[in-house]
């Protein structure tokens, strides 16, 4: 069993508590794009599994870091702690900028996508105008008696 000091436990609990509020801030990223663009529920599901992954693993590497992989309740509880607490202050804020950000992405993306559609249309009907041409032309040829 792996020692742990009373130092080491609070230094432990303060990086799990920055850790939960790490994974409020990714939750409130995932929270930003489901308000912004609408999505079926099997995307809201697939983002729930990647979100679940996510915090697995970055808890898996803290309690490593923290315990040595030993599972440990001040490491659990810090992470609670911290999610909760950005949850209950900041949360709103940054939920309101990831917000702004991605439907300006969003916005550039659908400029963009609009912009190369009408290039493809444009550049289609001018190469079925050319192959139009090149096929109407046939050229004069003598019968052979």
């Amino acid at each position: 069993m792996w020692e742990i000091n009373n130092l080491s436990q609070l230094a432990g609990f303060a990086n799990s508590f920055f850790f939960g509020c790490i994974f409020c801030v990714v939750y409130d990223i995932f929270r930003a794009v489901r308000a912004v663009a609408r999505q079926s529920t099997w995307a809201v599901f697939t983002e729930d599994i990647i979100y679940s992954l996510i915090c697995a693993v970055a808890a898996f590497c803290l309690l490593l870091s923290v315990t040595g992989g030993e599972l440990r309740v001040f490491v659990i509880f810090g992470l609670g702690c911290g999610f909760a607490a950005f949850r209950m202050t900041l949360s709103r804020f940054f939920l309101f900028v990831f917000k702004k950000v991605f439907s300006f992405v969003f916005k550039i993306i659908l400029c963009i996508k609009s912009s190369l559609g009408l290039l493809y249309l444009k550049s289609e009907r001018f190469f079925n105008a050319i192959v139009k041409k090149i096929t109407s032309f046939k050229p004069k040829s003598k019968k052979n008696a």
